[in-house]
């Protein structure tokens, strides 16, 4: 492993941009830009989460409101909240999914690939809900309020629930097998979206200490992150 350069602060998330080799690095204090082994902060704030968009540029929620930022041009941030009206809530969640949509929670429209903006489905929580996951079926999943949420592929005007969680869950992710995997403090759960008109707790497997690995470890030192799998 080879060290590129070093960070002044711990990381939260890494994009490699759409061309060059440059990085940017979402940091406890900022956003940065790496290029050709030389640190550079874009913006200097208390950012919450992170996204690349699909025009690469990077949005982000802070303290409650939407930024924008083109890391290719010397110019500053621009705040973009009014344009998906509301601002963002709950854990601020923002996201770009596979097919260039970029989803904030809290938020009742989404930006699309063309850079327009659409309404978002309905919705029965206490605020809207960003989709954390797109499983190979075409299926949106999300959590909210420790509710896990589907927007089904073949009804895709409303979220619908999924299972309600018993114990705060930490991460929700689809494979490429199919499987929705959700992890939570204790434990971590299997579902297979098949079995979509069967969705409820029994379907969704207990698969902790289960199969060739053990659940993944994540070890954050020296503001470098390292992820690992152990075999048993």
């Amino acid at each position: 492993m080879e060290a590129i350069c070093a960070l002044s602060a711990v990381p939260r998330a890494l994009f490699e941009l759409h061309s060059d080799d440059d990085l940017t690095v979402a940091l406890s204090d900022g956003l940065a830009l790496v290029r050709n082994g030389q640190f550079g902060y874009l913006n200097r704030s208390a950012t919450e989460m992170v996204t690349l968009g699909p025009n690469g540029h990077l949005y982000w929620t802070e303290a409650g409101h939407i930024y924008e930022i083109d890391p290719a041009a010397d110019a500053p941030a621009n705040e973009v909240t009014h344009l998906f009206a509301n601002g963002p809530q709950g854990r601020q969640q923002i996201t770009c999914m596979p097919d260039g949509d970029i989803w904030v929670e809290g938020c009742t429209t989404r930006r699309q690939i063309d850079g327009t903006f659409v309404a978002n489905p309905r919705h029965y929580e206490s605020h809207a809900p960003a989709p954390c996951a797109l499983d190979v079926y075409g299926n949106f999943w999300s959590i909210t309020n420790g509710h896990v949420l589907v927007l089904p592929a073949n009804s895709s005007d409303a979220w619908q629930s999924a299972w309600t969680s018993i114990e705060p869950q930490d991460m929700l992710f689809a494979d490429s097998v199919g499987y929705i995997w959700l992890v939570g403090p204790t434990q971590w759960r299997r579902f297979c979206p098949r079995e979509m008109e069967k969705v409820d707790r029994k379907r969704w497997q207990n698969v902790t200490g289960t199969g060739p690995f053990a659940l993944e470890r994540y070890v954050q030192a020296n503001a470098q992150i390292y992820k690992k799998n152990e075999p048993y």
